[in-house]
């Protein structure tokens, strides 16, 4: 049952070749007097609601996509706001303990075999989350291929979701080790964005509970919450008139109702009366402006707030108000960009607005927004609060407003396209949130056919009338000392202390400091051994470590930021009050409709012949399904098909393309170039050429069209494109709907970019400006830090030093960047017999031709990349454990404990080959480990983070290098200070302990019917076929069509020996990089270092 039953037919979807605006006409005869608009909207037809006896609600809707999937939520009505005081915590502190046991499933590791036997990861497929005012649990649950099983199935997912809900045990026995965890968790809140969030909450809700009563409560209340606290408040709140059922997915609401019934019927409905949860009211903010410093926060940012009483969607004349909205919105964005793109050093990072209904906070909410580096705040305030009061007073033009209304609506049809393929997923995510706020909900088709039955009655006067509106509240604040509108806010962040601008020499960093390492350190190190590289940070394991500023070398962008940055909240104002005086209206161009005349196109066909040739089909030899692939393919017409329907094509100029036709996103394609190069191809001196060669290109313009005109362009076809450099390779991956010409607009983008691209001076010290900043973000981010130490001590060049290429680049590498050199090393990786277009997608049958048309027509061109098919990669010899300490009070840690290991082509030193009859097909090794590191994740989780409560997070994973001679496997976790050196050798003993004695059939069955289920889901996405078509027609990488084909049943045949090889050959466990980074204060227990 699809939702096209809830539309009458699908002849209102106007014309795939005809712009929106041109179609608006067609529903003139639907204007009315005003009291039209309040035409209430009709739901969707698909949606059942209802209410059992004992109160508990559900909402469903049967939709088909992905096929033999459902999506469910049980939603207790119940969060942060029911807490009382010394309960602070306490509703997130219960749904980590609703995991640990219930009546049918008395510990994690029950529910997780149960799970799995139905095709479900514990902690994948089963999650929760806790909010203000509701605590969410989610499963998503894989239907199997007979439709007779589905009834006990949906049982079985609704009898999980009545464990959750109504039958937890809360066990003593667990209470400590996952209080442990909830503690470990408040790390994840101390980023500066968080403590931003925090205090702008502060100011903006007044004396609301709402900023009284965060989720995650307050440490000193969790460390004293008893199990009988956790039971009090799962009987009080955990009841079935205070739950609201949420599924989404394939299956027939007549059997789906009668299962909820099943299940649900027989739970008791307490005699007490309910006590709701607080709601929240709109409550003046503390003040009209609050200026927040700390020394962790890098950037300048103001943000504006007006919340308003929260209405629901449930009119025409609602549908009205949004699109106009949506065109203020999207006019607004660009013009900002506009100023953005025409200069070379724009004083702010980003300016945004956002309006939305806010569930948690119940309210409407305006928010403006700008963040600035430091030393440009005055300036960057002041194109802020000018452009927003020049959209208040002028408004849009005439041509504007039609633009934006037809991008708006262009979108609009794009989704409806793909109503019927938008993943459940994103369903029931809407579905609770449009309950919640009481709006009418309707689906894609819908809103579109409501939006065009209104866009003609939209008129510039009623735009611009509503921009006044909105934004004539913050300007009018600016000019009074007495803040008029109570639920106005200003919000001001900046840090303690900023680095300049201009480049600044560092000093020559610290010396390791060298250290023994003892047996109980690492289990697979000697005692005699010494690490490469350690700052140890402390010895005695104090209660709480107060680092010293010893442990930051000289050059260390901490101690760089010196220049004492001084603000007030008088100066911001002044600002602001000096840039709305006397704004006047600015002439805004429209977005070029194309970039290239006909004429020039035919003129380029007839000088280049473009043509097709062979396509490189590399031998397939894997035959354990069947004929190998290229036995099972056709070749025809130049076009080599595989059984999959991968079709490898080759252009006369040497551009290799790899097709796959689907519908997965109706009218929806995907277009992704991958050049080899990367990172790899940099010298030393070099370092950041690819990057900022390829952002310089994908924002100088092309074709002498400017950045802004192609944004613009971009904006009104809806094209998306986004581009990266990583070690190996350059990508830019576009997407596009093929409706309106839409293939033809995107090639043509993609043909100048290639043909006539525009090196702009501008762009590229945008560019520098753009990576200093990144830099600067991840200053504080210790599991980012952590990172690059291990990738820094675990991979060595010639010279037995960090292999630069595989680390960050450093802030000076960027600033001493020439536009020249960047310029060379990216488009000496662009070129056509360096280039693989992969194209997955609902494409028309005109696809082969408008490729051949614009991708054709590219001059061929030949790369200098050393095609070589492995090159050498050294690793660290020795053991090594290096820390690194950045300045803050509160703290948090994060761990990644790196080793050597295989690449993608399982090449590895002293390789020895498996006898397994799986081993014959490329891409074996990498499925084998894939399975293996879900299996030590499940062990480690297990151990490490039920049983002990060592810490909230662990995971682990591999990078795995095509062409270098071997990868890393990682285990990444967060700790903390004083938990560092227990959970390096909790996670040593695991792994040893899994090198001796592997894992038994129960684990490695837990693992993989979830993995097969997700990867049968999986099939049905297009970035699954993207990510499966890369370096087909490569010929110095190995992967071929075999990799392709039969995945799903490859996986099924994977066995525990499999793993066993898997875990004797290629897991290692020396020599290991252990690198921790954690916050601390400066200045205190010097002796500890």
């Amino acid at each position: 049952m699809q939702d096209d039953q809830d539309d009458e037919d699908h002849g209102w979807l106007y014309s795939s070749t005809e712009h929106p605006l041109s179609q608006i006409s067609r529903y003139a005869s639907n204007s009315r007097a005003d009291d039209w608009f309040s035409t209430p909207l009709k739901p969707r037809k698909s949606l059942f609601t209802g209410v059992l006896g004992n109160g508990l609600k559900y909402v469903i809707l049967p939709h088909q996509y992905p096929p033999l999937n459902i999506e469910a939520t049980l939603e207790v009505n119940v969060g942060s706001l029911a807490e009382d005081e010394e309960e602070q915590g306490i509703a997130h502190f219960l749904e980590h303990m609703v995991f640990m046991g219930t009546e049918k499933y008395p510990t994690p590791d029950d529910a997780r075999k149960k799970l799995a036997e139905w095709g479900m990861s514990f902690g994948g497929d089963a999650n929760a989350s806790t909010d203000f005012d509701r605590t969410r649990y989610d499963l998503h649950v894989p239907l199997s291929q007979d439709p007779s099983l589905h009834s006990k199935e949906i049982t079985n997912m609704l009898d999980v979701l009545k464990e959750f809900a109504f039958k937890a045990t809360i066990p003593a026995t667990v209470v400590e080790s996952e209080r442990r965890v909830v503690l470990s968790e408040f790390q994840i809140f101390q980023t500066p964005e968080y403590r931003c969030m925090y205090h702008s909450y502060q100011q903006m809700h007044g004396n609301d509970r709402i900023c009284k009563r965060f989720p995650t409560g307050k440490e000193e209340h969790v460390k004293k919450i008893t199990q009988e606290d956790l039971m009090r408040f799962y009987k009080r709140h955990y009841r079935p008139d205070n739950v609201t059922l949420y599924i989404c997915g394939a299956f027939d609401a007549k059997t789906m109702i009668e299962c909820i019934h099943h299940v649900y019927d027989k739970i008791e409905r307490p005699t007490e009366e309910y006590r709701c949860t607080p709601i929240i009211t709109l409550q003046p903010s503390s003040s009209l402006i609050h200026l927040f410093q700390h020394d962790s926060i890098t950037k300048f940012s103001l943000q504006l707030n007006l919340r308003q009483k929260n209405l629901p969607i449930t009119t025409l004349n609602d549908i009205r108000d949004d699109l106009i909205l949506s065109a203020l919105g999207m006019a607004f964005e660009n013009r900002i960009y506009t100023i953005k793109e025409s200069l070379s050093n724009p004083p702010f990072t980003e300016i945004s607005w956002n309006y939305y209904q806010s569930i948690s906070e119940n309210c409407l909410q305006t928010e403006l927004s700008v963040t600035a580096h430091p030393e440009q705040w005055k300036e960057a305030v002041g194109i802020f609060f000018t452009e927003f009061l020049r959209l208040a007073l002028h408004g849009l033009t005439e041509e504007e407003m039609k633009e934006q209304l037809g991008v708006v609506l262009k979108d609009s049809h794009a989704l409806a396209e793909q109503n019927d393929t938008q993943p459940s997923s994103e369903l029931i995510a809407e579905l609770s949130d449009n309950w919640c706020n009481g709006n009418i909900n309707v689906n894609r088709r819908q809103e579109y056919k409501y939006q065009m039955m209104i866009a003609h009655t939209i008129t510039l006067d009623q735009v611009n009338k509503r921009a006044k509106e909105l934004f004539t509240f913050f300007s009018t604040c600016m000019d009074r000392e007495v803040q008029e509108e109570p639920f106005i806010s200003i919000f001001v962040a900046a840090p303690l202390a900023t680095r300049p601008l201009q480049h600044t020499k560092v000093d020559k960093p610290l010396k390791p400091i060298p250290k023994k390492i003892s047996a109980e350190t690492s289990l697979n190190t000697p005692p005699e051994v010494t690490s490469r590289d350690v700052t140890k940070t402390h010895s005695r394991q104090p209660a709480r470590l107060r680092q010293s500023r010893a442990l930051l070398a000289p050059g260390s962008p901490q101690l760089q930021r010196t220049v004492a940055f001084k603000i007030t909240k008088e100066e911001v104002m002044e600002i602001a009050r000096k840039a709305i005086i006397d704004v006047p209206a600015q002439s805004v161009e429209v977005a070029p409709m194309e970039l290239i005349s006909p004429s020039t196109m035919e003129e380029k066909m007839q000088r280049y012949q473009p043509h097709w040739i062979a396509p490189i089909v590399k031998p397939c030899t894997f035959d354990y399904f069947g004929p190998p692939s290229t036995l099972g393919g056709e070749e025809k017409d130049l076009t080599f098909t595989s059984r999959e329907g991968i079709q490898l094509k080759r252009l006369s100029n040497g551009i290799r393309l790899n097709m796959k036709k689907t519908q997965f996103d109706a009218r929806w394609v995907t277009l992704k170039v991958v050049c080899r190069g990367g990172r790899s191809q940099e010298e030393k001196k070099n370092r950041g050429a690819c990057h900022q060669g390829l952002h310089t290109l994908m924002t100088g313009g092309a074709a002498g069209k400017s950045s802004e005109e192609l944004g613009k362009y971009m904006n009104f076809h809806g094209i998306y494109i986004d581009s990266s450099v990583s070690l190996e390779f350059v990508t830019m991956e576009m997407s596009f709907s093929v409706s309106h010409d839409g293939t033809q607009r995107a090639l043509q983008l993609l043909h100048v970019m290639f043909t006539e691209p525009n090196f702009d001076v501008k762009a590229f010290l945008r560019s520098q400006k753009i990576y200093a900043s990144r830099l600067e973000d991840l200053e504080t981010d210790v599991e980012h830090i952590s990172y690059n130490n291990m990738l820094q001590s675990l991979l060595l060049d010639e010279g037995g030093d960090s292999n630069l290429n595989f680390c960050q680049i450093a802030r000076e590498d960027y600033e001493a960047m020439t536009l020249e050199v960047a310029r060379e090393y990216i488009l000496n990786q662009l070129t056509t017999d360096n280039m693989e277009v992969i194209v997955v997608g609902d494409y028309e049958d005109n696809m082969e031709e408008s490729l051949l048309r614009y991708l054709g027509t590219i001059p061929p061109s030949e790369s200098k990349v050393e095609k070589r098919s492995r090159i050498p990669l050294d690793f660290a010899k020795e053991e090594v454990i290096k820390t690194e300490c950045v300045v803050d009070e509160e703290e948090r840690g994060h761990t990644y404990i790196g080793f050597p290991s295989i690449n993608r082509w399982s090449v590895v030193p002293h390789h020895m080959k498996s006898e397994l009859p799986l081993s014959g097909q490329p891409s074996y090794y990498v499925r084998i480990l894939s399975v293996l590191c879900r299996l030590i994740e499940n062990r480690l989780y297990s151990e490490v983070r039920e049983k002990r409560g060592l810490t909230y997070d662990i995971s682990c994973a591999h990078i795995l290098y095509e062409f270098y001679d071997g990868g890393i496997f990682y285990i990444s976790s967060m700790t903390s200070v004083d938990g560092f050196e227990v959970l390096k050798k909790e996670i040593f003993g695991i792994v040893e302990q899994i090198k001796r004695s592997g894992f038994t059939q129960s684990e490695f069955d837990e693992v993989m019917s979830p993995l097969v289920q997700a990867l049968r889901t999986s099939l049905s996405t297009n970035s699954f076929w993207i990510s499966m078509m890369h370096h087909l027609q490569r010929e110095e990488n190995p992967k071929n069509l075999d990799c392709t084909e039969n995945v799903v049943q490859f996986y099924e045949k994977i066995t525990l020996k499999d793993v066993d090889y898997a875990i004797q050959y290629h897991l290692p466990t020396q020599p290991s990089v252990s690198s921790f980074a954690c916050t601390a204060l400066p200045d205190e227990m010097e002796e500890d270092i």
